[in-house]
């Protein structure tokens, strides 16, 4: 189990805001940390698998019509119960994104 601190907290913050930061700019923004150090917790959340690098495209550029996202926060056997309705309701191709806490 990977324990976050605040530095961490800080870093992945950033990260959200932009994925592509250097980690010499998150040094600075944080401040007191060094580049190093800070390339070093990447890599260690990335290996942990507490984030991941990815892309997030545009779903018009793609044909998609509509975006939908969906905060699941159900028991698991109730969790497909939205499925046909959802199907039913989308008149045009769209892109369904979910993510359950559990």
């Amino acid at each position: 189990m990977y324990n976050f601190d605040k530095i961490d907290i800080k870093i992945v913050n950033l990260l959200l805001e932009d994925g592509r930061m250097p980690a010499s700019e998150i040094a600075r923004q944080i401040g007191n940390i060094s580049e190093r150090a800070v390339r070093y917790r990447i890599d260690r959340m990335m290996d942990e698998g507490v984030v991941r690098v990815s892309a997030v495209a545009k779903p018009q550029a793609f044909g998609y019509a509509d975006l939908v996202q969906i905060l699941q926060s159900v028991w698991r056997w109730r969790s497909w119960s939205w499925w046909p309705l959802t199907q039913r309701r989308c008149k045009a191709p769209s892109r369904i994104e979910f993510y359950s806490f559990f």
